[in-house]
């Protein structure tokens, strides 16, 4: 065993510890650290896996929000309007929806009111 383990349990234990406690201690900080890397090495894997769809997910919501853009335009009288280029293409000038329309406020979540 590492004499490195047997000092860290020495000094945890203190000037009075005996030879048989120093040792049992030193098993249990081996065992310990033993315990710890095999809880990382499983738990790695889940961790890329977790990495991996959280990326997908930024990836899908970049999509979205390339989509459900904002474009501004001219109204007849004048006025400046700003409506969604994809929920507003299909029948622009009779039916606009307004920014941010329904896709980017649920993506945006609640919006506190200044």
């Amino acid at each position: 065993m590492d004499d490195n383990l047997y000092q860290q349990a020495a000094d945890l234990l203190g000037q009075n510890a005996k030879p048989g406690q120093i040792h049992l201690a030193a098993t249990l900080l081996r065992r310990t650290q033993e315990a710890d890397r095999c809880f990382l090495e499983d738990h790695k894997g889940r961790l890329e896996h977790a990495e991996g769809q959280v990326k997908d997910l930024r990836a899908a919501l970049e999509r979205i929000r390339e989509v459900h853009r904002c474009v501004t335009h001219r109204k007849p009288r004048g006025e400046e309007v700003s409506t969604c280029a994809h929920c507003s293409e299909d029948s622009y000038p009779y039916y606009e929806v307004l920014w941010p329309c329904p896709t980017i406020a649920a993506l945006n979540g609640p919006q506190e009111e200044t």
